[in-house]
């Protein structure tokens, strides 16, 4: 049986500035599910970025997992 599953993130940013500055958005990831719901791990992620990072930064890595796809394969969110 295939369903259509949706995630959705909610991404807060803010500043250090005075006064603090704060915006969010939300992320909205739509897949087929099979039989097996990706699993993230972990399953909460922070961090901290300057203001005057680049455009184009690395910020994190996610990391998931499906028992659905053979091991070998990049999950790419």
């Amino acid at each position: 049986m295939h369903l259509t599953l949706a995630l959705q993130l909610l991404v807060v940013v803010w500043d250090s500035g005075n006064p603090q500055i704060e915006v969010d958005t939300t992320v909205t990831i739509t897949m087929k599910r099979n039989e097996f719901v990706p699993t993230f791990f972990p399953t909460r992620y922070s961090v901290s970025i300057s203001e005057h990072d680049a455009v184009g930064t690395n910020i994190t890595t996610v990391s998931a997992k499906d028992e659905d796809l053979p091991v070998s394969t990049m999950l790419l969110f």
